[in-house]
């Protein structure tokens, strides 16, 4: 599937270790596009979420059922601002503009109840260059305070590389993994028991995204130079929080910041809009 692009770049900075990406939606009318960033990841974006065979099957009759599906399965509770599914979402459509990558699991889909949270990490993607196969695993931190969402994660990707957690996460994405999808074969070569941890992170990357609330964006209701300006120094400066803590070294990390106008106004827009799908 071919995603509309919605979120603008704002910094982009590929050449340092971890890399830097910067984005956000904008403006219109003088107020931060909250509504219309709804709209795209739940109308434009939620279909791309489903596995390989799903998304193949889709067609002009089907897609309006498929749709209501997903919704469905994202969640069904009144208590959605502690929900990490519009982070995860958020992630994924990140990783497949800015990076190319593909989407190998969803974890979204592959819950055993619809209200469930499902652990490990939040995005399991691909890169492919011809014949080469890289893994892309995705973490999130949908949160409002940036400090906080980057103690969090740092403190979890910790965790997270450490060799028994990765050996039960790579059988776990092996069984999740699509039949049908082209490069199954491939990725289970890569994780498999029998593949050495060393020659697996040669081939890992591992996107860090980061939301939070940006001043910049209160302060300002357009895109201007003055805008560019603040919100340039704004994301550097997370970024310098960022590289202060201790972060896995075996593999290449890149530094996904989304700053908001407001984090409870976005929620509120998701569920309205995942509401009114689920009641069709």
């Amino acid at each position: 599937m071919t995603l509309p692009q919605f979120l603008e770049e704002r910094v982009r900075d590929d050449a340092s270790q971890p890399t830097l990406l910067g984005v956000c939606a904008g403006f219109e009318n003088g107020s931060w596009r909250c509504k219309q960033f709804a709209q795209h990841l739940i109308l434009d974006c939620m279909l791309d979420f489903l596995a390989h065979g799903e998304k193949e099957a889709l067609t002009s009759v089907t897609t309006g059922r498929q749709l209501y599906e997903a919704a469905k399965i994202v969640y069904q509770t009144d208590n959605y601002k502690k929900r990490g599914e519009f982070g995860e979402l958020l992630l994924h459509v990140v990783m497949r503009h800015f990076y190319g990558t593909l989407p190998a699991v969803s974890k979204l889909f592959v819950k055993t109840g619809v209200n469930d949270t499902v652990k490990g990490f939040d995005a399991v993607h691909v890169a492919v260059d011809g014949t080469v196969l890289e893994l892309w695993l995705g973490e999130v931190k949908f949160y409002s305070n940036a400090r906080q969402a980057i103690l969090d994660v740092t403190s979890e990707l910790q965790d997270h590389f450490k060799a028994d957690y990765l050996r039960n996460e790579f059988n776990l994405i092996g069984n999740y993994l699509d039949p049908s999808w082209p490069h199954t074969d491939v990725l289970k070569g890569l994780i498999a028991p029998q593949s050495s941890l060393d020659k697996i992170f040669a081939k890992v990357h591992v996107p860090v995204m980061v939301t939070y609330e940006s001043a910049v964006i209160g302060k300002h209701g357009g895109v201007t130079d003055a805008f560019k300006a603040d919100l340039l120094a704004e994301l550097n400066q997370h970024r310098k929080t960022f590289l202060g803590a201790t972060l896995p070294d075996q593999v290449l990390i890149h530094f996904l910041l989304v700053p908001l106008g407001s984090k409870s106004a976005l929620q509120q827009a998701l569920d309205e809009r995942l509401k009114a799908l689920q009641s069709i």
